[in-house]
């Protein structure tokens, strides 16, 4: 009877680092940090805006993740906007504005 006890708690503790293993896993796949433009940084491109086209087309996005905007305070900022808002090209009502580079 105490061999199936310690059995049953060897497969316990198992189950349990496998689960906290996945739990780990799964927070660090969770967040990547994606440079706006890498080296160009958030600005405006020489060539327009097909730099951030093409750069935009080689990132993986997923919920969570985080844009960096590098930029240089007091040139540029960001501002965030709703869809409308986004699909007019104008700022009005912008839920968000950052002035200063992070």
């Amino acid at each position: 009877m105490s061999d199936n006890l310690i059995v049953l708690n060897i497969n316990l503790v198992v189950i349990m680092a496998l689960m906290l293993a996945s739990v780990q896993f799964h927070g660090t796949e969770a967040q990547t940090t994606h440079v706006v433009g890498n080296a160009l940084g958030w600005n405006i491109p020489p060539n327009g805006p097909s730099a951030y086209i093409t750069w935009a087309s080689t990132q993986t996005f997923r919920v969570g993740d985080v844009l960096l905007f590098n930029f240089i305070t007091g040139f540029h900022n960001v501002v965030e906007v709703p869809q409308a808002a986004y699909d007019l090209c104008t700022t009005a009502n912008p839920i968000s504005i950052s002035t200063t580079a992070r």
